[in-house]
């Protein structure tokens, strides 16, 4: 039977490795880029400072609003050092890591903790419009994940219904 959705709670928060609870206004940086299609990488750290500046809470990197589906993987790992390196803990960063490979998703998240993430950001695995994980590959898949970087991770699909059958 789904879940009935659950409206977002102020009073949640979740702890970071340090035992640091983080809470508040974690906005998704947008990937800039040059008219030739490369990634601005001066453009970024104004972005960041930007964010900084604002008064947020914490920044989360690389999601899909940050264009991640349009980085190759050298980019990716130029934007995870180059956000954590000019952040430089200011405030806390979320970076996402999410393929519809565990593999690949698992290298990402090692990657991300060794670089200084705080959190991660994970997408259930989304193989196309039919082929979605079922609730037991999507833990299994979170778990993996989880398993290989040892950070607190944000599901997207945490406050969402479970999925059910398409009518």
């Amino acid at each position: 039977m789904p879940r009935e959705w659950q409206e977002p709670n102020e009073n949640i928060s979740v702890t970071s490795p340090e035992n640091k609870a983080l809470r508040g206004i974690f906005p998704i940086a947008p990937t800039p880029f040059t008219a030739a299609g490369d990634v601005d990488l001066a453009g970024q750290r104004r972005v960041l400072d930007c964010m900084v500046d604002q008064g947020v809470d914490g920044i989360c990197v690389l999601a899909n609003y940050s264009e991640q589906f349009l980085l190759t993987d050298d980019e990716r790992n130029t934007l995870t050092d180059l956000c954590l390196t000019h952040v430089a803990g200011r405030v806390p960063v979320i970076v996402t890591c999410s393929h519809f490979s565990t593999r690949i998703a698992a290298d990402r998240a090692r990657r991300a903790a060794a670089a200084g993430a705080d959190m991660l950001m994970l997408m259930p695995p989304y193989h196309g419009t039919g082929l979605r994980a079922d609730e037991t590959g999507m833990l299994a898949h979170f778990a993996a994940v989880a398993d290989a970087s040892r950070l607190p991770r944000s599901g997207h699909a945490a406050l969402l219904p479970r999925p059910g059958p398409r009518s």
